[in-house]
């Protein structure tokens, strides 16, 4: 039996298009499929170009939507969207970035909740 230590997070990658509004909706659940009480917690996400860069490229915005129901929202305006550099690509390197977000529960102590690539669509319309 293989035992887990430790957790990383879950991956998800996401994709954003430049100058548009990005929300996604999340719903937590423990391990038998019942929605975690979120009263208390608070979420914080960011992207950067790599994991090594020190200059976050963006912060999302997290809000607590129903916190009795497990449901919290990330977002990003389309001013913040606006200013992230892309490729001519969705696929082109200047397109890609990676993002995670954290969790500070209410014993104080920060925990992964998810982490993934992000790829940025370029923007045609100005």
């Amino acid at each position: 039996m293989a035992l887990k230590i430790g957790f990383i997070g879950e991956e998800v990658n996401i994709t954003i298009r430049q100058g548009a509004d990005y929300e996604a909706q999340f719903t937590l659940e423990d391990s038998n499929g019942v929605t975690i009480d979120l009263t208390g917690r608070v979420y914080t996400a960011i992207m950067r170009k790599t994991p090594k860069s020190s200059a976050i490229t963006a912060s999302f915005v997290c809000e607590l939507t129903n916190p009795t129901g497990g449901v919290f929202t990330m977002s990003m305006s389309n001013a913040v969207t606006a200013t992230i550099p892309a490729g001519d690509t969705l696929d082109a390197q200047e397109s890609q970035y990676v993002w995670e977000m954290e969790m500070l529960g209410a014993d104080n102590k920060i925990y992964p909740v998810y982490y993934g690539k992000v790829s940025v669509f370029r923007q045609l319309t100005r």
